[in-house]
């Protein structure tokens, strides 16, 4: 019997180019017949394809030798399953997801505190640089009334120095009890 190659790819469940591609590696040449444009491969030519095919396209004739009602069925169980496993996989990322939300916000609850005790602990620095300024700015005052004072006890004559120093300086007066 002679086969065309159009019965030999639907028997195998490939495509044509397939039987002229296996036909030209098994060198066929002489167990295939050119009628016009129809290539025909006798019986040895057509078991040589088949068998070159067999481990390829096993398991698309096995299915096509299926009761349709049992191909419905695989087919059936197969996108349940695939199904299922997109749930599960959708439900892992969903997980991840809300895991990735929580860290985050914890994250930024952290960043916070973290930013207002670094604000308070600026604000306490800046407070005490107030107050040191203040107390050198009392301190650089302090000094230029001495150094005036000091400038003119040291003009005034010898007599009046005393009063002037108690005066100028804030010093105590001296006491009248005798040791």
């Amino acid at each position: 019997m002679e086969y065309t190659r159009k019965m030999l790819a639907e028997e195998l469940g490939c495509t044509k180019q397939t039987i002229a591609t296996y036909a030209k590696e098994l060198d066929l040449d002489g167990h295939v017949i050119r009628r016009g444009q129809t290539d025909y491969y006798d019986e040895v030519a057509a078991s040589a394809i088949a068998s070159r095919a067999s481990g390829r396209f096993a398991r698309q004739q096995e299915a096509k030798a299926d009761d349709p009602a049992d191909l419905l069925q695989t087919m059936l169980e197969h996108y349940k399953s695939e199904v299922d496993r997109l749930r599960a996989e959708r439900d892992a990322a969903e997980a991840r997801h809300e895991a990735e939300i929580e860290r985050l916000q914890q994250l930024l609850i952290d960043e916070r505190e973290l930013t207002g005790m670094m604000r308070s602990q600026l604000m306490d620095e800046a407070r005490k640089a107030k107050e040191a300024a203040s107390r050198a700015e009392k301190a650089e005052a302090e000094a230029s009334r001495y150094r005036h004072a000091l400038a003119v006890i040291e003009v005034a004559p010898f007599w009046k120095r005393a009063s002037l120093a108690r005066t100028a300086l804030a010093l105590p007066a001296p006491s009248t009890q005798g040791e």
